[in-house]
């Protein structure tokens, strides 16, 4: 049995790990926040929940699919049928079938039940940050504890910065991201439409983004009102991300109101979340950072690319490479 350190309990992290405890081995998970999953996120601001990070799952047939619907429990897991929109300069239309027709999922209490299902049985060290790594033969060190090899799935800086304290190169100096402002808004009315989600394909509009919480997920809002998370475009998030949440929200609902109408102006619940590693731009290829038989293996999405199901995979894959 080996000792394998995982940084980050993102997807990656999780997948990692589960991993390598389904195949006998003892993982040891170090997040250096009280959440897991990442972008996984839920937020509760008084009666409204909402996904502010990642609005769905959409596994696309890969193995994190498998894992959602013959190993995780059923309980609480809520397939979205309504399908996403497009809006060119606020005027929505019908978005491509094809993608459309893929299953997506969330959780009846928030996306992040499914990390919290998927690191069941892995010991998991919340708030707990990994500050140093020292090579050893033939393991390595993390914060002074020895382990048999390692598994690295923080945002690329985060983990260059880590091999930086074991005198390593980081293959990752070309993995950018973008940053994304989400917005939250909850009100005491109503919202009806034959969408969920709007995508402003073009990224041409500061609404890059909006997912209406209420009509997604059943109890997401109490009844008779709605909830909405809004995620600002690339040039918006960064122009933005100095700026006060009141500046920030009164930009948002002015054209919120031209959106989905006037009466939407005043929420009766407000909250804001700046995700600085919101997604990969530009990402390194798994294969050319990782060889077999090494000890210290990199993962996440800036080796996978922007979706859950690709990081998830990447950490499954790092966990196999240890394991081999």
């Amino acid at each position: 049995m080996m000792k394998v350190g995982i940084v980050g309990a993102g997807m990656a992290g999780l997948g990692a790990a589960r991993t390598l405890l389904r195949a006998g081995h003892h993982p040891v998970v170090f997040e250096k926040s009280r959440g897991l999953g990442g972008r996984l996120a839920y937020r509760r601001v008084g009666p409204y929940l909402f996904d502010h990070g990642a609005a769905s799952i959409v596994p696309r047939g890969r193995e994190l699919e498998r894992v959602i619907l013959h190993e995780l429990p059923e309980e609480g897991r809520v397939e979205i049928r309504q399908p996403i929109y497009l809006h060119d300069g606020l005027r929505t239309r019908p978005g491509d079938v094809a993608k459309n027709s893929m299953r997506r999922w969330t959780w009846d209490d928030g996306i992040s039940t499914l990390a919290k299902r998927l690191a069941e049985g892995v010991e998991v060290r919340r708030e707990t940050r990994v500050e140093s790594m020292e090579s050893l033969e033939p393991g390595w060190r993390l914060n002074g504890e020895n382990f048999d090899a390692v598994v690295l799935t923080a945002p690329a800086p985060q983990t260059s910065a880590l091999l930086a304290t074991a005198g390593l190169p980081t293959p990752l100096s070309q993995v950018e991201y973008r940053q994304v402002i989400a917005l939250m808004f909850g009100f005491d009315r109503p919202f009806h439409a034959p969408w969920h989600a709007l995508l402003n394909a073009e990224q041409d509009h500061p609404i890059t983004w909006m997912t209406c919480e209420s009509i997604k997920s059943p109890g997401r809002a109490p009844d008779g009102h709605s909830a909405f998370v809004i995620h600002l475009s690339r040039q918006a998030s960064r122009n933005g991300w100095e700026q006060p949440e009141e500046d920030l929200v009164h930009d948002a609902l002015g054209h919120l109101k031209r959106l989905i109408g006037q009466e939407f102006g005043q929420p009766v619940a407000v909250s804001s979340h700046r995700w600085l590693y919101a997604q990969p731009d530009q990402t390194q290829m798994f294969s050319k950072v990782n060889l077999p038989g090494a000890r210290c293996i990199l993962a996440g999405d800036g080796l996978a690319g922007p979706r859950a199901e690709l990081a998830y995979e990447s950490g499954v894959e790092a966990a196999r490479l240890i394991i081999q």
